[in-house]
């Protein structure tokens, strides 16, 4: 089993595009991904296309601008010293991680303006 760490930034109105062209399947996990602050709500799609209803051959999902996604546990307080009322935006998932065959892909889609570069930071790990 051979891993590739991929970690960078995204700047507004781009994408980063991760390939399967490995001749065998390959596992994702994402251990960070941090979406900017403001602007459009980026686009994440794990398939073969990149049709924002999704479609027979890919996941499309819409992501919340200035969330963060990863392994590790997040959350709002709803005061300065207690978790207890914590809140935030309900409904609003990210898949930590999923499979690519050969010739599927998975793309960040940083769409319109934002503040700052989305930060992520993934590994594609090759199945022997």
């Amino acid at each position: 089993m051979a891993a590739t760490v991929h970690n960078g930034s995204i700047t507004p109105g781009n994408n980063y595009t991760y390939i399967n062209n490995t001749n065998k399947n390959v596992r994702i996990v994402i251990n960070y991904l941090w979406l900017g602050q403001s602007g459009s709500n980026p686009m994440l799609y794990i398939g073969t296309g990149q049709n924002p209803n999704g479609d027979a051959t890919t996941i499309a999902i819409e992501l919340v601008a200035g969330q963060v996604y990863g392994k590790q546990l997040g959350f709002v307080r709803g005061d300065d010293h207690v978790a207890d009322k914590a809140f935030g935006p309900q409904g609003f998932v990210c898949p930590m991680e999923f499979f690519l065959a050969e010739g599927m892909h998975f793309i960040i889609d940083i769409l319109g303006n934002h503040n700052k570069n989305t930060m992520f930071n993934f590994v594609a790990i090759t199945e022997d």
